[in-house]
């Protein structure tokens, strides 16, 4: 039966890529998949991070090659990439020595309040609006936070990053663009301090790399074609299908 589990792990990634290219949250499959296949939840977590920097690099290269990643999309990501991975050098190194339970319980009610300011306002992330750059300070502090996180527990990273954007005046797909950015350079942070404290399943990262590669370089091109409308409700559902998972882990482990 172990023998079949890189297959398994290859084909929940190429899911997890699909959607996690567009919205993030592809550790909402990998990490319970690899828990599922007997990783303890720390190993499980670490495991995702270098096959999520894979993921995230291969939906940006997507997003380049369907002309959707212009300069000034590229440089706020890779400024609120290099915030965030500040914070996830700190959430990375927690996570060896912390329990996640209340983590993960602060973290279900924000972005429960995310999915309710996404509902309430019906024009965001539909169409481009004015960027003040008085937001600028706000979204490098929501970076720094979001990469603590995202260092600490990873799970629904991208969905969580996008969503300040969005408020801010991007749209649903440009959100997604700089997420992606941003995302590589904080998964890649978080994956060197894992593997340095040997907490990485080789084969199985590599696994779901691969799989996250097919995904993320299919729903990409998926995401860049469809447009703001899809990503909103792909992501409205992601949010829910997160928030209601984070609950049910929270109640469980306590």
């Amino acid at each position: 039966m172990e023998l079949l589990f890189p297959i398994i792990i290859f084909v929940g990634g190429i899911i997890g890529g699909l959607y996690g290219s567009m919205v993030g949250s592809a550790g909402l499959l990998s990490v319970p998949l690899l828990i599922l296949i007997g990783l303890p939840i720390h190993m499980a977590v670490a495991t995702t991070r270098p096959a999520a920097a894979v993921l995230e690099l291969v939906s940006a290269a997507r997003y380049h090659q369907e002309g959707k990643l212009p300069r000034p999309l590229l440089k706020r990501g890779l400024f609120l990439g290099i915030v965030a991975a500040i914070g996830a050098s700190i959430g990375a190194n927690m996570i060896i020595a912390t329990n996640e339970q209340s983590l993960r319980l602060i973290f279900s009610i924000v972005i429960f309040g995310m999915f309710l300011l996404l509902v309430s306002k019906n024009k965001w992330g539909l169409e481009e609006r004015t960027i003040h750059s008085k937001h600028d300070v706000v979204i490098a502090i929501t970076a720094l936070l979001i990469g603590i996180y995202g260092g600490f527990f990873g799970f629904a990273f991208g969905t969580l990053f996008a969503i300040p954007l969005i408020a801010i005046g991007y749209t649903f797909l440009q959100g997604a663009v700089i997420s992606r950015i941003a995302g590589a350079i904080m998964s890649s942070t978080a994956a060197a301090i894992f593997i340095a404290n040997d907490l990485v399943n080789y084969p199985y990262a590599i696994s779901l790399a691969a799989g996250f590669a097919i995904g993320a370089w299919v729903g990409a091109g998926i995401g860049a074609k469809k447009g703001n409308r899809f990503i909103k409700i792909l992501m409205i559902s992601i949010i829910m299908i997160s928030v209601i998972k984070l609950v049910v882990d929270f109640v469980l482990a306590t």
